[in-house]
Order: structure tokens, then sequence, then C-alpha cells
């Protein structure tokens, strides 16, 4: 562009992972779609927490369940039956 001298950007892009799930194995495993995108999701949360006071001084404890990798994402639990191994994400 006429006058732009430079374009600096900053942090990048946002890494994304994009799940691709096999219908039949759905069915073979009688879980719904709306499944997964929960499971997903509830895996990929923010948890609050609350306030302690230690030593004069308040921490705020929260759970923080990002999605850092693809192993991250394989661990995601979306179905357990009793005495069977639960059935992950990928």
């Amino acid at each position: 562009m006429p006058g732009v001298a430079e374009v600096a950007s900053i942090g990048g892009f946002v890494k994304q992972y994009q799940i691709t799930v096999d219908p039949n194995k759905l069915a073979a495993q009688s879980l719904p779609l709306d499944r997964v995108v929960s499971a997903v999701r509830e895996s990929n949360n923010e948890v609050g927490g609350r306030l302690l006071e230690w030593s004069g001084a308040e921490y705020m404890v929260r759970g923080r369940g990002y999605t850092k990798s693809l192993s991250d994402l394989e661990q995601v639990v979306l179905k357990a039956g009793a005495g069977r191994r639960p059935c992950a994400a990928a």
C-alpha cells in the first residue's frame, strides 16, 4: 500500500485443532455427535475456585483446562461404562 512503511504483526496466529469424527464409530459406541462437542468443550474450560489466605497474603485458586496439544484432546473421555475402559476422543 502506498505510504505504509512497515506492517508488524504481534502474537501470530492462534493455534486451532479440528476434530474429524467417524459417524460409524460413533454409532457403534451409541454416542451422539453432541456428546463429542460437549466433552471437548467441557475439557477446555476454566473453572473458578476460591480465595485462599496464607501467611497474610491472598491467593486465587482456579483450574485451567485449556488444550495445549493433540495429546490433551486424546485424553478427553466421551463415555465410561461400569467395568470398562473409558472411550477416548481419538
